[in-house]
């Protein structure tokens, strides 16, 4: 074994980045044998702490020549040293690491609130969340006031004298640098309400208007010594509306306990006795191995660490940002202590490294958010994090005594919040109140209460702002609806549809926002029981119901189940509300009419959004009589694909086709929203699990849904790209809404869209386009098919590829649409996309990111 010699700094400086490298001579002189490709060179790094050697996690490296760099938590270590392996030889550097001369703060990063580095040109809203980061060097555990300015200096840069009136935050927000050199904090834009009035009152010189956006920046400084850094400037769109003021926090003492006085020692003070937890409380390991102990008054039932989503976290480090979620019963309104402790098997002992009182906003489920495990943490248990021994369980005690706090809003929304008024950073975050308390539950195994059901259908409303417009919150407003008066209200609906959810099984969160989404575009949005089309083939027969119950065959199914005629008075479907939600409860659970059999695997030719997803559900068969006839079908429980929550699935059994599947998948995403699902339910799936499983099949799958999504229009180059980011950024399944189009389809789907929301199509296309649209004004009261075939021909006078590039030649450009709704991580795949050296360009309009690649 030859002995290689690593040439590098054996005394980097924290946070400077430093080379290492093989001598030359170790090219020549080696005991591997000879092979083709030769051994590779790996490096790692080792570092020695009281318990001996061990690998530094996150450090491995290839390649002939690497860089380091190290931070502030490589100071504390006895000895560091780097280890070079290329085949059976082998070589090794100790260094010691110095602390930089200067402590200074190198740069301020904006982030959003996905962690994602906000891309120049991004617009922000003002309800929007700004994570602002500080790279320090040499400023382990020192504080950081970080402050937000509006930018009203004309051209690059900031004006201190010119901005000196625009600080958004009157209180700086305190972080502390951790071991990566890193401080951290978030600005809600909507706490901070003087920002609008500010920044539309300080207008620089020689502009007429800030207009719709404004300029922000954040600045940085060391609390005890003046080190300060500002950040590029980030847009955030002006709204019409801003939230109250918060208030200011209370005073705290930001000088970091290296620059405070020395304080003679008191030799003949007894040493105070070390925490411990209290025998009688809760607990709850975070690690496996952790303290265990049920709430002996039943009333905790769990306590863990999540991420800001909610979902459960299986560890967590020294810098890390987590939330506590403590689950309980009857405990609104209770004062509780929350601490966290780490259990050291070696020592048989337990360190307190985290403590905090809160009063729990709601009976079952309550965040504790932005709980920072910092230095002192660290210090307490010393290896926060490490180790093989430490095990770490939370404890909740219960408190008799109020705790005081101060009050700040949190969004425009939501009600005042509870802040422990030491200096934690835990929060306890409360959500946008309803009218009627909600106890503390998910939608599962219990009826909408009146409050509850109203947030919904506005919701669904809000969601489409051009459908709000036209008909606001009304429902069953149609001319053809015939329902009585009294039954086209919210509550109305509301009771009919608890009714309906108690008796056809549909009780548990997914299974009810999905029964809503396809009911919710079955009616039109609600505005009729009926079709509107009366001159199909099936007349009588139409589309009736909240389901659209169709065809002579199935009203002679549901008439032989419900007993109700039916047949003769078909009309009853539409017209009497109990009928019209009953037999969509029957359809959902019974009533879909397939070949008897076991098992529901998709039609013989499926659709390729149905054949994706591989459909495999149990049949179950159902009896009827029709005059003397018994008659028997094959039936599927929509509610058990509702458990998989496979919206394409249920469509294409609802409806049989593509119509609407856009707007289905886009209401069941509403609904998520407005349920709060999964993180609110207790019957959640554990979606993370297939997600995982996705991830380590390591496959990106590209589906091709709509009625212009081919797959055949997109090159092998371009398929290989899309799938090529969407594993780069975490993005398994990239559903490919539309691809190459005709004259015919371009026009079409503009009609479509102009129809949705004119002044938007405006906003996003040229001006060829804007010709197209002047068509599309011009004759609006026509029929649709007449309306579109003027389109088109505008389309083919113009040239075609001059309206869209997705009428250009594909053998130039492949153009194509990725629908973001379906995406799990849309920033990183956008910013991956952007980073390709193909692209032509990409943009975001109707809910899809136009995507163009260069073929040439």
């Amino acid at each position: 074994m030859a002995k290689l010699t690593i040439r590098g700094n054996t005394k980097p400086i924290v946070g400077n980045m430093e080379a290492y490298s093989l001598s030359v001579f170790d090219n020549v002189m080696t005991s591997n044998s000879f092979s083709f490709p030769p051994p590779k060179v790996k490096w790692d790094i080792y570092v020695q702490d009281r318990n001996g050697w061990r690998i530094a996690k996150g450090n491995i490296k290839e390649g002939e020549n690497v860089t380091y760099k190290f931070t502030a938590k490589s100071l504390k270590y006895k000895a560091l040293r780097i280890e070079v392996v290329r085949g059976k030889d082998k070589g090794e550097l100790y260094i010691k690491p110095q602390e930089a001369e200067e402590p200074k703060i190198v740069s301020v990063e904006l982030q959003d609130i996905n962690s994602e580095k906000l891309p120049k040109g991004k617009l922000l809203h003002y309800t929007d969340t700004i994570i602002a980061k500080a790279h320090c060097v040499g400023m382990f555990g020192y504080k950081v006031a970080f402050t937000l300015w509006e930018d009203d200096a004309i051209g690059k840069g900031h004006d201190p004298i010119v901005n000196m009136m625009n600080k958004i935050n009157q209180v700086p927000l305190i972080g502390e640098v951790n071991h990566e050199g890193v401080a951290k904090v978030y600005f809600r834009l909507p706490v901070y309400t003087m920002a609008v009035q500010i920044a539309n009152a300080g207008v620089a010189k020689g502009d007429k208007s800030e207009g719709k956006t404004h300029e922000y920046y954040v600045t940085a400084e060391v609390v005890a010594k003046h080190i300060l850094k500002a950040s590029p400037n980030v847009n955030v769109a002006n709204p019409a509306h801003i939230p109250p003021p918060p208030k200011k926090a209370e005073p705290v003492d930001n000088t970091p306990p290296h620059r405070k006085p020395p304080v003679a020692p008191e030799h003949n003070k007894p040493k105070p006795n070390k925490p411990k937890p209290k025998e009688e409380t809760a607990k709850y390991p975070q690690t496996p191995a952790a303290k265990k102990q049920a709430d002996p008054e039943g009333k905790i039932l769990n306590a863990e660490f999540t991420d800001a989503t909610g979902k459960t976290l299986k560890n967590a480090k020294t810098g890390d940002t987590v939330s506590i979620k403590i689950t309980s019963q009857g405990m609104r309104g209770k004062n509780v202590k929350i601490r966290i402790w780490e259990e050291d098997f070696s020592r048989y002992s337990n360190d307190l490294i985290y403590e905090v009182s809160v009063t729990l906003i709601h009976d079952t489920s309550n965040f504790i958010n932005n709980v920072t495990l910092t230095k002192d943490m660290y210090n307490k248990s010393n290896d926060f994090g490490e180790g093989n021994e430490r095990e770490y369980f939370i404890e909740v005690e219960h408190l008799n005594t109020s705790v005081t706090s101060q009050v700040i809003p949190i969004s425009p929304s939501a009600e005042p919040v509870k802040v422990d008024p030491n200096d934690s950073p835990a929060i306890i975050k409360e959500p946008k109140q309803e009218k009627t308390k909600k106890e503390g539950k998910c939608f599962c195994n219990r009826d909408f209460t009146p409050d509850e059901f109203e947030k919904i259908i506005h919701g669904l409303r809000d969601s489409e702002p051009m459908v709000k417009k036209n008909i606001g919150y009304t429902l069953f407003g149609a001319s053809n609806c015939k329902l009585k008066q009294g039954d086209k209200t919210i509550e109305k609906l509301r009771i009919e549809l608890n009714k309906v959810f108690n008796t056809y099984e549909i009780n548990t969160c997914i299974r009810k926002l999905h029964f809503l989404a396809q009911i919710y575009h079955e009616t039109d949005r609600l505005k009729t029981t009926l079709e509107y089309d009366t001159n199909k083939k099936y007349k009588p027969y139409f589309g009736r119901g909240l389901m659209q119950l169709t065809w002579e065959s199935n009203y002679i199914v549901y008439k032989d189940y419900s007993k109700i005629d039916c047949v003769k008075d078909y009309d009853s479907i539409a017209n009497n509300f109990s009928y019209a939600c009953d037999s969509a409860g029957w359809f959902w659970k019974q009533g879909k009419v397939l070949s008897v059999g076991k098992r529901w695997t998709g039609p013989p030719n499926p659709p390729t959004y149905v054949k994706i997803h591989k459909p495999d559900y149990p049949k179950k068969t159902i009896s009827y009589k029709h005059g003397e006839k018994t008659i028997k079908y094959g039936t599927v429980d929509l509610g058990l694909i509702a458990d998989d929550d496979k919206v394409d699935l249920i469509s294409y059994l609802v409806n049989g086709g593509e119509n609407g599947l856009v707007e289905r998948r886009n209401y069941v995403i509403t609904l998520k929203s407005i349920f709060n699902y999964p993180q609110e339910c207790i019957n959640k799936k554990q979606i993370a699990v297939v997600k995982k499983e996705k991830e380590d099949d390591n496959e990106v799958t590209l589906h091709f849904v709509g009625q212009t999504a081919k797959e055949n229009a997109l090159s092998d180059k371009t398929k290989k790209i899309l799938k090529e980011v969407g594993k780069v950024s975490g993005n398994y399944d990239i559903y490919i809404t539309s691809t190459a189009r005709s004259s015919y389809d371009q026009a079409r789907i503009m009609y479509d869209n102009c129809k949705t929301d004119v002044n938007e199509q405006k906003r996003i296309y040229k001006a060829p386009g804007k010709k197209v649209i002047a068509v599309y004004e011009a004759n609006i009261k026509k029929p649709k098919s007449e309306v579109v075939k003027l389109m088109e021909n505008k389309i083919n006078e113009l040239g075609p590829s001059t309206v869209s590039k997705h009428l250009a030649n594909p053998e130039v450009l492949n153009t194509f649409d990725v629908s973001y709704d379906n995406l799990s991580n849309k920033t990183k795949f956008w910013n991956e996309m952007e980073k390709r050296p193909e692209l032509d360009a990409i943009l975001n309009e109707n809910r899809c990111y136009h995507i163009q690649i260069k073929q040439k």
